[in-house]
């Protein structure tokens, strides 16, 4: 099973810094003093770090797009501010289904303009699609063409709420393409992406369990290592009060950066 990151620990504002000012880190499972460790690598590192946003535009997204283009747009600007010491490139990936036509992707490759990826995602509807599935995989076909640069730390965060067509990634679901998609599919696109770059970690932010099929299956094939979901429901429960699709992203992108700031450094370490 993929990697859950359930709940928020009370974690005091720490002074990291030689000027005083404090840093607050979202850790998933870490103790103070590997949260400073983390956050010191992060600011000596100068690898870069690559974010890439991929959210499910469709009409079944209505009751959650307003909240998710709010914190994708707050999350930006927070990335940006906390490692401002690396180069932070933000990519956008955007997909409906089949029957959406032009509208169907929506793709803003690698880059530093933080307002004007804002803009672009402000701009997005939920809207489209005909069934329950949605294509999934033309959303991670189109991440995996972004400019990646191997060497930059990575993070995918997928925002979703239906499962892929294709009968082997969904139980039951309304699928008008269930016989249409070949076996393996999705696990291809998955290893693909897995190696853009030499540090990969991919989320799942899910809003239902109907993609928990397809979520093993993403999880088996990325790499269960580096791979981590969050369930609204689960969150709920263990962080009451707290908002989920603003604080799941938050603790998703600390922790698995964190972490990457410390492969890096090892790797570093090694040469």
């Amino acid at each position: 099973m993929p990697q859950k990151l359930e709940q928020i620990p009370e974690v005091e504002d720490e002074d990291t810094s030689a000027d005083g000012e404090g840093k607050r880190d979202f850790v998933v499972n870490q103790s103070k003093v590997e949260t400073l460790y983390y956050t010191y690598i992060g600011a000596k590192l100068s690898n870069g770090l690559d974010i890439v946003i991929m959210l499910d535009l469709t009409g079944s997204m209505a009751s959650s797009i307003t909240m998710a283009k709010e914190t994708i747009a707050k999350i930006i600007d927070f990335m940006k501010e906390r490692y401002s010491q690396s180069t932070v490139r933000f990519a956008f990936v955007g997909y409906r289904d089949f029957c959406d036509g032009e509208k169907r992707l929506v793709k803003r490759d690698f880059s530093s303009d933080t307002e004007g990826l804002k803009k672009l995602i402000g701009e997005q509807e939920a809207t489209g699609g005909e069934d329950e599935c949605e294509d999934v995989i033309g959303g991670l076909d189109t991440a995996c063409s972004l400019s990646y640069e191997y060497t930059n730390i990575t993070n995918v965060v997928l925002i979703c709420d239906a499962p892929s067509h294709g009968k082997q990634y969904h139980v039951n679901a309304l699928d008008q393409k269930e016989d249409d998609i070949p076996e393996g599919t999705l696990e291809r696109h998955m290893k693909n992406l897995s190696k853009k770059a030499e540090i990969m970690k991919f989320g799942c932010i899910k809003l239902n369990d109907s993609t928990d099929k397809m979520i093993g299956i993403m999880s088996e094939s990325f790499g269960k290592a580096n791979f981590y979901q969050m369930n609204t429901n689960d969150f709920s429960r263990l962080n009451p009060g707290k908002n989920f699709m603003t604080e799941s992203l938050y603790v998703f992108l600390q922790n698995t950066i964190s972490h990457s700031f410390f492969e890096s450094s090892r790797m570093t370490s090694k040469l």
